[in-house]
């Protein structure tokens, strides 16, 4: 089912979000985790946003090494961020 609907996403060209709040809630796997993130790359799934549910200052970006990790991992070369609704593709280093 899952595999489905990331068929649907990218065949919208709409992003996924990997979200970083279970790391700093002391779990050992991102939302999604990398298993999905590939079936998502399978399927010629490109936009990918990161982000973390901070509720306070020093948890902004908690966890993005890993999500950047995850996307190298996967085979992405680049993370997408918007501006104004834009998307914006900015190449990993």
């Amino acid at each position: 089912m899952i595999r489905e609907i990331l068929r649907t996403i990218v065949r919208r060209g709409k992003a996924i979000e990997i979200n970083t709040s279970p790391l700093r809630k002391g779990l050992n796997a991102t939302c999604p985790d990398l298993t999905v993130l590939r079936w998502y790359k399978e399927r010629g799934g490109e936009q990918v946003t990161v982000g973390s549910d901070s509720h306070g200052r020093d948890q902004v970006g908690t966890g993005f090494d890993v999500a950047l990790g995850m996307l190298r991992t996967a085979g992405f070369v680049c993370v997408t961020r918007f501006c104004l609704r834009i998307p914006e593709r900015v190449v990993l280093s």
